[in-house]
């Protein structure tokens, strides 16, 4: 009737939307299935810049990917959301909303109305986080233990690069576990910066405690203990004009004493900052003159141009940033340990040292021979302090190694029983084998067979062990309470709930409008 435009293309029905939105939500499933768990296969990623990367990351192949469909899209924006917020669990949320939906599609096909399925999965996920509650019965007695979080950080992100990881996460969790204790278990991950300097071996990776610079100092000044510092963001030339002028001289006497005064007035300009103690000053430019003469005065000069690296060592040193050339108040004058330039292979560094006591700014210095390592190592500390930052919010643990998951599942089925509707008891059901699916997933990318184990699983959790889970080492059965096979409960809480989140929305479509573009002559 001439309502749409021509341009709007629309899909109704069964099998145009809720099908077509199902499978495409399959094939993201079986895309992470692979790469899930300790022995999950990685991934090689052509980007669009020509760089290949290697990874079994599932945040990472998602974000490397470029989704067209309007249902995997909802989810891919869960999961971005629980690598950025939690770091931990994001392939479990593709797995499970991707199962859901395939057994909602089972469902469907034989009759169940989507607003029945909605309703008791809603009631089935309520149920399902009051089960998680009760499984969450560890808590780390001291976050400020080094031993505890390296073994949680390992377990959680240590399967994905093995070697890397038992290198690098022990200075991860040294720095997250000093800037938790310096700002009262407040973190951020703004107070870990990483530097990637091509040349040497991953392990050369060090942290700091400072912040670090890629350039050298201005003079020949290269090291200062105890530095006051000033920062000024405008050019320190006490003797450059507001306005264009013309100097004339009349004879050569002139001309060489103009030289020599010039100096003498810096120096005398220079003293009343060495008279507060001043020994660093940073700014944007400096004039050649000045140069020389704070050689002199053996004064360490730093040219900075970028306003983020100025705050950054203000917020360090603790000083006030002028926009000025004027001479600092003692209040605004900052204060740094020690101040040194370093080389890292050709590469020249000024290191900004600071005492724990006023510092909560760690550098972690990334040394690789190319630069998709360098990547890895970046990535790698910001998915392990998204996962302190998560610890420290919440501190507690679950049972690891599929073990939750099947716990849940036979709880669910229990409660199951006592429902009187045959419909939602159906459903009930078919949402609790949901679970098994990650456990079976896990021991299939181990290369073992799965029927065995997860009948060993199952007479385990009868029998009322409910921490028993997966040996990856032995391939059998064992308590990971015993193992130390943990996950993170506020991960899998949330992952839960945001893959339930994303497969309501998409059972709850019914109809897709596609806007086209219009093509003008």
């Amino acid at each position: 009737y001439g309502i749409l435009s021509d341009s709007l293309e629309t899909h109704t029905g069964l099998n145009e939307v809720l099908i077509k939105n199902i499978e495409a939500c399959q094939e993201l499933k079986n895309l992470i299935s692979s790469s899930y768990g300790p022995y999950g296969e990685s991934k090689m990623i052509t980007q669009k810049n020509g760089k290949i990367l290697i990874t079994a990351d599932s945040s990472v192949i998602l974000n490397n990917l470029e989704f067209i469909h309007p249902a995997s899209k909802i989810i891919v924006s869960s999961v971005f959301f629980q690598d950025q917020e939690l770091g931990d669990s994001s392939g479990f949320l593709v797995i499970f909303a991707g199962e859901i939906l395939i057994r909602s599609l089972k469902l469907l096909t034989k009759g169940f109305h989507s607003f029945e399925i909605i309703k008791t999965f809603q009631k089935a996920e309520n149920i399902c986080l009051k089960i998680l509650h009760t499984l969450s019965n560890y808590k780390l007695k001291d976050l400020g233990s080094l031993k505890s979080i390296i073994s949680i950080l390992l377990v959680s992100v240590g399967f994905k690069c093995q070697n890397l990881a038992r290198h690098i996460i022990p200075h991860i969790a040294y720095a997250c576990i000093k800037i938790s204790s310096c700002t009262n278990h407040k973190f951020s991950q703004e107070n870990i910066r990483v530097i990637k300097i091509l040349g040497g071996g991953w392990c050369n990776t060090k942290t700091i405690t400072g912040t670090i610079i890629l350039k050298d100092s201005e003079g020949s000044v290269k090291v200062i203990n105890l530095a006051k510092i000033a920062i000024f963001t405008c050019p320190f030339d006490f003797l450059s004009p507001e306005t264009k002028s013309n100097i004339q001289f009349k004879n050569p006497k002139e001309m060489l004493t103009y030289d020599s005064k010039e100096k003498d007035l810096m120096g005398e300009k220079l003293n009343q900052f060495l008279m507060q103690g001043i020994n660093v000053i940073i700014a944007p430019d400096f004039n050649d003159g000045i140069l020389e003469v704070c050689d002199k005065k053996e004064i360490l000069v730093i040219k900075i141009q970028s306003k983020f690296e100025i705050q950054r060592i203000a917020h360090l040193t603790n000083s006030t940033v002028l926009s000025t050339l004027m001479s600092p108040k003692s209040y605004e004058i900052g204060f740094c340990d020690k101040i040194s330039v370093r080389s890292f292979g050709s590469q020249k560094v000024i290191i900004f040292n600071q005492e724990f006591s006023r510092n909560n700014i760690f550098s972690v210095v990334a040394r690789a021979n190319c630069n998709a390592i360098l990547d890895s190592i970046e990535r790698l500390i910001y998915k392990t302090s998204s996962i302190f930052k998560t610890i420290i919010r919440e501190n507690k643990f679950i049972p690891g190694g599929g073990a939750c998951e099947i716990e849940i599942s036979r709880r669910l089925k229990n409660f199951s029983e006592r429902l009187i509707s045959p419909t939602e008891k159906y459903i009930f059901n078919e949402f609790a084998n949901c679970f098994e699916i990650l456990p079976e997933i896990l021991i299939e990318n181990s290369k073992s067979k799965s029927s065995k184990l997860i009948s060993l699983l199952h007479e385990k959790h009868k029998k009322g062990v409910d921490s028993e889970g997966i040996d990856f080492v032995n391939f059998s059965t064992s308590c990971s309470k015993k193992n130390g096979t943990w996950d993170i409960f506020s991960s899998k809480f949330w992952a839960i709930k945001n893959s339930l989140d994303s497969v309501l929305t998409i059972l709850s479509v019914d109809q897709i409008i596609i806007a086209r573009e219009s093509f003008k002559n």
